[in-house]
């Protein structure tokens, strides 16, 4: 699945589509932070934004200084084109 979503990352690099490239791109480095390529598109997705310092913000990043976590939101979701799901009862409530 990672190779798909890199691929994937990868067209939305070459299309300009920003923001979407960084979604993937950070879910990217939060799941393998020693793989190169997946910071190195992080890099570019970030430059696609404008980012001034992309190095910077990856060095936060991975330090832990900021939240950085794997997400199953979809990109809709993050951009509150759709309300992201809420959670439902948990298995042990009463129904």
């Amino acid at each position: 699945m990672h190779a798909a979503q890199a691929q994937l990352c990868d067209a939305y690099i070459e299309a300009g589509a920003a923001e979407e490239a960084r979604f993937l791109a950070e879910d990217l480095v939060a799941r393998e932070p020693w793989e190169r390529g997946n910071l190195e598109r992080f890099r570019r997705a970030l430059e696609l934004l404008g980012e001034p310092d992309p190095d910077a913000v990856i060095a936060r990043r991975l330090s832990g200084e900021s939240p950085f976590t794997s997400t199953d939101v979809s990109v809709s979701a993050v951009r509150q084109e759709v309300p992201a799901p809420e959670p439902g009862p948990s298995p042990a409530a009463p129904v």
